[in-house]
């Protein structure tokens, strides 16, 4: 099971290590994980992350269905997509499909899949990473992929989180190439 990254909130709704983003559910009083985008933070709560992986700078998450939107204006930016499908814009239903494509990952197993890349010091999204067997490898041979916002170019996020990625697919997940 992925880490769980507990967020307490001090009275002034800030938190001391991940600020609000979708990435938050709250803990139901039965201990069940929700998701909920939408829910209002109150000092005092403890929200819960599912983390993959962390850096310095950065928490690789479980996406959600509630991060939609986020994936939809990353892949709206034509400047991101550039290399990609020539730059054009993708149909709001097949990012749909995407994700939940995305989120199929998580149900089989906790090796490899696609993770939310927030920011740190603000909370922000700022992209996705992914590590998965890429077309024809075998499980021992997982690929690397990462989309970033333009805002989040140059400052060193696509190494720092492909760098945690292969470290922890040669340490922790027996890959014999990445």
């Amino acid at each position: 099971m992925p880490a769980a990254l507990l967020v307490d909130w001090r009275r002034d709704g800030l938190c001391e290590r991940v600020c609000q983003t979708p990435m938050l559910r709250p803990r139901s009083p039965a201990g069940r994980i929700e998701a909920s985008a939408s829910a209002r933070v109150e000092p005092g709560h403890t929200w819960v992350v599912d983390v993959y992986v962390e850096t310095g700078r950065l928490v690789l998450r479980r996406f959600t269905s509630d991060d939609l939107e986020l994936v939809v204006e990353l892949d709206g930016d034509p400047q991101v997509k550039r290399y990609i499908d020539g730059g054009l814009r993708v149909d709001r239903r097949e990012l749909v499909e995407t994700l939940q494509w995305w989120l199929g990952y998580y149900d089989r197993g906790e090796r490899y899949g696609f993770w939310a890349a927030i920011e740190k010091s603000s909370g922000r999204f700022i992209g996705w990473f992914h590590l998965r067997p890429g077309e024809g490898a075998g499980p021992l041979e997982p690929e690397l992929g990462y989309r970033l916002r333009r805002d989040a170019w140059g400052q060193g996020y696509a190494t720092e989180g492909s760098r945690a990625l292969i470290d922890k697919a040669f340490a922790e997940l027996g890959a014999d190439r990445v």
